[in-house]
């Protein structure tokens, strides 16, 4: 039964797709955290340069193995 689990939540990219619905909604808190500021100060700068750059690379990673799988859920070549 835990096999059949793992088997279908791998097969379906449950965890990345979770992941990657979790780091989008955080970059949205962030980023509108940063708007609401009145005079944001240069360490306010540099963390929402920081996650800004962290969601970009983590988006990019995820847009290139999502096209890397087949039908059966196995790994293209």
């Amino acid at each position: 039964m835990i096999g059949k689990i793992l088997d279908a939540s791998k097969r379906h990219q449950v965890l990345p797709r979770v992941m990657m619905i979790i780091m989008t909604y955080q970059y949205f808190v962030v980023t509108n955290w940063f708007m609401s500021i009145t005079e944001p100060s240069n360490s306010q700068a540099a963390l929402v340069s920081v996650v800004t750059g962290a969601m970009t690379g983590a988006f990019g990673l995820w847009l290139g193995s999502e096209g890397k799988h087949t039908d059966d859920g196995s790994k293209a070549k």
